[in-house]
């Protein structure tokens, strides 16, 4: 499309996604936004993350939305040629403290990969005129001491030793280190910034502490058909496996005697890339459990497979929301840790408190949790996989689709980010303006609920 006619009903949104740490999850929420968007008429173009890329961190690798493939779509683009210099700009990035930037708050360098062209973008334009929406790490509105402790604990620190620590000078002053460094790491002093955080439950203390943060619910609307779920009634149990984690290798044994010890077959897929989990054999036989791996499919076969499974074993983010999406029985696992005494602990379990904390605390409610709480860190995985495979009640309760306690306009990420976008469409209104308008009203209104209840419930 010649630049004369490029659509200037609303102003365009450059995208700038990135994988984290080899994960998909922030590329399939990115997404889901990206395709809200698009669906209510902004006009999205697709830069070359190739142009002018400098040093890296090796963590943070862009990702050409031109080419992300059938796994994660993307919708259809259009070429920064396309596109007049001059005007409003929307930039959608990941993370935007660390893939946007050139330096930080205090200007030490920070390897943006996406920083030359960030800055191709504004070039021609004033601040007020580019408003950036950043899409943070699901999960990571967390109260500083809530974050410590969960560390602690997973290194093995009693809950006593943790009080007694976080009530000391090292505990105060590791705390506020920890404040510190998270803002300069978001960049929360920019002005023209949006950041904005999905969780499954809205968390006050964090709203008081990190205002800067925009809480949503999870974005909405899968870009993919999904196969409708036909469970089969007879033959094996079909367990399906995202086997991301590092520490899988380590869960893997424990995980297969108690799906052997059922007193059923078990076909168990394992979504993988790593051959030692399969034994470099495409079936191999454990008693009762078949091992098929399934490293790369087309999305198709793997809709198949998913909508085939009896349960899933999801890790990281997306995965989870998309099994309640499909309201598919699950068990979640995002790696575990030793601790000294050589007990498993969850490892970073935002998520999986956040989805806690949003199930809420009726009996049935609260069994499942501790049922999804202790899977996470390897305890009882027989009697768990027991009442996840075979009781009924067990399976419609871990489904069952809480209310969210989110305020209506912040209930869904994507639906969140396109009504903004359309205020800095329709109001003329100066990027820094709209930032503070934004983080006042969403820290206020959030401020305002009950604390999470996962606190509690482990």
């Amino acid at each position: 499309m010649k630049r004369d006619g490029f659509p200037r009903a609303r102003p365009p949104v450059y995208l700038f996604p990135c994988r984290i740490q080899e994960g998909w999850g922030d590329v399939a929420e990115f997404s889901r936004v990206a395709w809200a968007l698009y669906r209510a008429g902004f006009p999205l173009v697709g830069e070359d993350p190739g142009r002018g890329r400098g040093r890296m961190d090796p963590r943070v690798v862009p990702l050409d939305p031109r080419e992300a493939g059938p796994v994660v779509p993307f919708p259809p683009l259009h070429p920064p040629r396309d596109v007049p210099f001059r005007g409003r700009a929307i930039l959608l990035a990941t993370w935007w403290g660390l893939s946007c930037r050139t330096e930080d708050d205090e200007g030490d360098p920070v390897p943006g990969p996406w920083a030359s062209s960030v800055t191709s973008v504004i070039r021609h334009r004033t601040p007020e005129e580019v408003l950036t929406v950043s899409l943070e790490e699901f999960g990571s509105a967390v109260p500083s001491r809530t974050f410590l402790s969960r560390q602690l604990a997973t290194a093995g620190w009693s809950p006593g030793r943790v009080l007694r620590y976080m009530g000391s000078p090292q505990g105060k002053e590791h705390l506020f280190r920890y404040v510190s460094a998270f803002r300069r790491y978001r960049g929360a002093s920019s002005p023209t910034t949006l950041h904005v955080v999905s969780q499954f439950a809205p968390d006050p203390e964090a709203a008081r502490e990190f205002p800067f943060l925009v809480q949503t619910g999870p974005a909405e609307g899968s870009p993919r058909h999904k196969e409708p779920a036909r469970v089969p009634e007879s033959g094996p149990l079909r367990v399906l496996w995202y086997a991301s984690p590092p520490s899988s290798r380590d869960f893997a044994p424990p995980l297969f005697a108690a799906l052997s010890s059922l007193g059923r077959p078990v076909d168990l897929v394992l979504r993988t890339r790593d051959p030692e989990l399969t034994e470099g054999d495409p079936g191999p036989s454990r008693g009762s459990l078949r091992v098929i791996p399934a490293p790369e499919l087309p999305p198709e076969a793997w809709d198949r497979l998913e909508a085939e499974a009896h349960l899933r074993i999801v890790s990281g983010s997306q995965s989870l929301v998309e099994a309640l999406e499909d309201r598919a029985p699950f068990l979640y696992f995002n790696g575990w840790v030793r601790t000294p005494s050589g007990k498993g602990r969850p490892f970073r379990t935002e998520k999986l408190l956040s989805l806690l904390s949003a199930r809420g605390r009726s009996p049935a409610a609260r069994s499942v949790n501790r049922d999804l709480w202790s899977f996470a860190g390897g305890r009882d995985l027989r009697a768990i996989l027991r009442r996840a495979l075979l009781s009924p009640a067990w399976r419609a309760e871990v489904v069952r689709r809480a209310p969210s306690r989110f305020p209506p306009r912040y209930r869904d990420m994507g639906a969140y980010v396109v009504e903004v976008a359309r205020s800095f469409s329709r109001e003329a209104i100066p990027s820094p303006t709209l930032v503070a308008r934004e983080r006042a009203h969403a820290s206020g209104r959030i401020r305002s609920l009950r604390p999470p209840v996962s606190r509690t419930l482990m």
